[in-house]
């Protein structure tokens, strides 16, 4: 099976975390023995076009034409995929990661927008959102078609890095972007600093990434009274290896967005076995159950300190095994058997 993936986003040598999810998915399907290839480029109107052009002649004058298009993202991509389809008949499946369908974001306000993403959407033989939420959301807007839910996918070494949770100091994590006003950080301190004076022990809050709000959150948190290294530790960028070593270390993961869709950072939580206490926006509702962790109104800063306080103190109640295997479906394997068998009956009926 040769699949070519279109994409609106993709890792570069600038930025390794820019759509790196969409190169999971390419990875997951090569696993699975799929000969795959990218086209990617940044440039804008008749520029991009000429370069998706050439760099799509390249690989079919040296003799590889797919047998499937995956488009990530829909928009531009979708267009160029319709382009091959209408002329080389080869039948394209829409990925979809972007927020911008969902009701707090929403970015399709424009008419020539709306067309082209419904244009895009109309002749894709199957559309794959990452979350049930987000596929709402795109019918919502008008775009029909043939809807399945697609996991996003996580990285193994998350599966396997063994628990280390016996220190006297009870640890929580967050992982962001730090955009605050996606990310409500700031609103995780604030309540953070008013339970480290109520808990009976030392507690310890880890923050990993950066962003554009970090050091407005790292400054926010010594006006809190928060002690830098001891109360809270904000470790900057790590690669996703030394996520997954946080994540090993953390008796619970946090996370208080105003808006999100299927945040990997949760579904790596719980491929570590960490359960996970979130505000119920996007497509997390879809991502947590009893067993593995709760949910809270964004923005409620009284709910968050009552269930953080409230799952501290009874850790014990959650199986870190139990919880891992819940997120198998997010595994490689999982996800890359799930796409071979949707190009499979695509390219059967083109």
């Amino acid at each position: 099976m040769k699949v070519l993936f279109l994409s609106a986003w993709y890792p570069t040598e600038r930025d390794r975390m820019y759509g790196l999810f969409v190169e999971k998915h390419l990875k997951a399907v090569c696993r699975q023995g799929a000969d795959a290839r990218v086209i990617y480029n940044e440039k804008v109107g008749l520029a991009w076009w000429r370069q998706m052009y050439r760099d799509w002649k390249y690989l079919l004058n040296s003799g590889w034409k797919p047998d499937i298009v995956q488009v990530n993202v829909n928009g531009r991509n979708a267009l160029f995929a319709l382009y091959l389809y209408k002329k080389y008949n080869i039948p394209y499946i829409i990925v979809e990661h972007w927020t911008g369908y969902l009701p707090l974001s929403f970015q399709l306000r424009s008419p020539l927008k709306r067309f082209v993403f419904r244009f895009g959407a109309k002749y894709a033989q199957r559309i794959m959102p990452v979350s049930a939420n987000l596929g709402e959301a795109m019918q919502n807007c008008g775009l029909k078609g043939n809807y399945e839910v697609l996991n996003n996918v996580v990285d193994d070494f998350f599966y396997t890095a063994p628990r280390d949770t016996q220190s006297d100091v009870i640890n929580t994590l967050h992982v962001s972007c730090f955009d605050e006003e996606h990310k409500n950080v700031c609103g995780i301190l604030r309540v953070f600093a008013r339970m480290k004076h109520n808990y009976p022990r030392q507690l310890r809050l880890t923050l990993v990434g950066t962003g554009k709000d970090f050091a407005l959150a790292v400054a926010y948190a010594r006006t809190l009274g928060l002690e830098e290294g001891e109360d809270v530790v904000f470790t900057g960028e790590q690669p996703p290896i030394e996520v997954a070593k946080f994540m090993s270390q953390a008796d619970l993961f946090v996370l208080f967005s105003n808006k999100e869709n299927a945040p990997v950072v949760i579904s790596e939580s719980l491929a570590a076995g960490v359960p996970v206490l979130s505000s119920d926006v996007g497509g997390i509702k879809e991502m947590i159950t009893p067993e593995s962790g709760r949910l809270i109104r964004a923005k409620d800063e009284t709910a968050l300190e009552k269930e953080w306080t409230d799952m501290l103190k009874n850790l014990d109640k959650y199986n870190a095994e139990t919880i891992r295997e819940s997120a198998r479906k997010y595994s490689f394997n999982v996800v890359g058997e799930h796409l071979i068998i949707v190009y499979n009956e695509v390219a059967k009926h083109k």
